[in-house]
């Protein structure tokens, strides 16, 4: 079950091996608004590793998938659709866990709220107003799919 897989992964988590990740420090324009809590760091671990597992993945996934897209339904084998699906199913995954994070972040530290918020150095959480509003890009990837294989998913 996903919850209980993210929980297990959390519980894995060795901070003291982990504050490395993050890398970045506060930068002009940014404010410091707090510093996550030991879950929240853990998450956030899960998060980061989630997404990178997922890049490899992905590159062959889109090799294999680019080639049926744009197919009906009714032209794809079982195993392009099972194919499609395990594609769709990574990248959800990746979101939901985004999505749960940012979502504590905001309960954790309320500050962040109605910002563009970020993860610098020390777990310290910042928030911002991007230089370019036009520039961001809303939580999600949108995921090409074959022509009706939306209602198997």
């Amino acid at each position: 079950m996903f919850l209980r897989d993210l929980l297990d992964k959390m519980a894995a988590v060795d901070l003291a091996n982990s504050a490395s990740v993050i890398n970045t420090d506060v930068v002009e324009g940014e404010k410091a608004v707090g510093t996550m809590s030991e879950d929240l760091q853990r998450l956030y671990v899960v998060y980061l590793e989630t997404a990178k597992a997922l890049k490899p993945e992905c590159a062959k996934l889109d090799v294999e998938v680019g080639s049926i897209v744009n197919k009906p339904k009714s032209e794809c084998t079982p195993e392009e659709i099972t194919l499609m699906q395990e594609h769709v199913l990574a990248h959800d995954r990746v979101d939901r866990i985004g999505e749960i994070f940012w979502h504590e972040l905001s309960e954790e530290i309320p500050e962040t709220v109605g910002y563009s918020r970020g993860v610098r150095k020390g777990w310290q959480v910042v928030r911002y107003i991007p230089k370019n509003p036009r520039s961001v890009v809303p939580s999600g990837i949108i995921i090409a799919m074959p022509l009706g294989l939306g209602p198997v998913l």
